[in-house]
């Protein structure tokens, strides 16, 4: 069997960050859904019929997609300079010691 070393049809895709609308408008999406005060679940019987019910969204839930709605605006609302970003550099060595026994 011949392996192929084609990679004419493989493309790399790049992330694209959310511009700023993009953000908040997931925001709004967010804050929509949590001032709702309602989450949708689901489980399964121990027959394995599917229920859906609605339930009180919980307070800690609530407070977490308060903070990621805030996040979210607090991002979206800044336009980022491309030209600056993360840059890893090399702090130390790690010396690994092998045991003989």
């Amino acid at each position: 069997m011949k392996k192929s070393n084609d990679k004419s049809n493989i493309t790399a895709t790049e992330l694209q960050p959310y511009s700023p609308k993009e953000l908040r408008e997931i925001a709004g999406s967010v804050e929509t859904y949590r001032t709702g005060y309602r989450e949708e679940y689901a489980w399964t019987d121990h027959e394995g019929n599917v229920h859906v019910e609605e339930r009180l969204l919980t307070t800690l839930n609530n407070e977490r997609l308060h903070v990621i709605a805030k996040d979210l605006y607090v991002h979206g609302a800044r336009e980022k300079d491309r030209k600056k970003g993360f840059a890893l550099q090399v702090v130390g060595q790690t010396v690994c010691k092998a045991e003989t026994r």
